[in-house]
């Protein structure tokens, strides 16, 4: 079944990577299936790992980065590893964006906290990074990247309707918002960057907001 969502509260930049990915079928083969269970998916899945990991085969990287999101045991470790070498590259990191914040795993998180707090990493990496931990604070949450890049302050989250997401294997823990704020108000006061202070003051308001509304 195809992906039949809509994008609000200012997510439209997202609807061509959403547009792009569903024309890989993400929402198709595996949906609710875990790579146990399925002989096909397992032996899509480790395939998919192995490119995302290895980097080979290198013309099947497309098909890899969109079909991992189903993949509930092999997923988490390949896309963490990913993001350890993830290019600079603004289409590229929306599709990653978008294949990380559908696939909820441990691995993911602390690879994720990892790249945001690397100030040696690219500053368009490390808000990526932050899009991927809205959605972990609050699933189907969205924040675009250009609001990161200059926070409009008082501003609510955004979300896109009809959000699926993929539990992993290295569930997250009960403390997972929590730890993503905190992060937020660390990096606030202490990054030297002040694109990533603006951006992280930004999401640790917005999450104030959204507690206090009783999100």
């Amino acid at each position: 079944m195809p992906w039949s969502g809509r994008i609000v509260g200012h997510a439209a930049p997202l609807l061509a990577v959403l547009s792009i990915s569903c024309a890989h079928g993400l929402s198709a083969q595996g949906q609710g299936q875990s790579e146990r269970d399925n002989a096909q998916l397992r032996n899509d899945c480790r395939l998919a790992a192995q490119v995302l990991t290895l980097g080979q085969p290198a013309d099947r990287y497309e098909w890899a980065r969109d079909i991992i999101v189903k993949c509930d045991e092999s997923g988490g470790q390949a896309l963490a590893s990913l993001w350890r070498s993830v290019p600079a590259d603004s289409g590229e990191l929306a599709r990653v964006v978008y294949s990380t914040s559908r696939l909820r795993d441990q691995r993911i998180l602390d690879e994720l906290v990892t790249v945001a707090r690397d100030g040696a990493r690219p500053v368009v990496v490390r808000l990526c990074a932050f899009q991927v931990l809205v959605s972990y604070y609050q699933p189907g949450a969205y924040v675009p990247l250009r609001w990161l890049q200059q926070p409009p302050f008082g501003s609510p989250l955004g979300s896109v309707t009809e959000f699926r997401a993929t539990e992993g294997s290295a569930p997250l823990g009960p403390s997972t918002r929590e730890s993503i704020h905190t992060l937020m108000r660390q990096l606030t006061d202490s990054d030297p960057d002040a694109t990533m202070r603006n951006a992280a003051r930004f999401l640790a308001e917005a999450f104030e907001a959204e507690t206090r509304a009783g999100g």
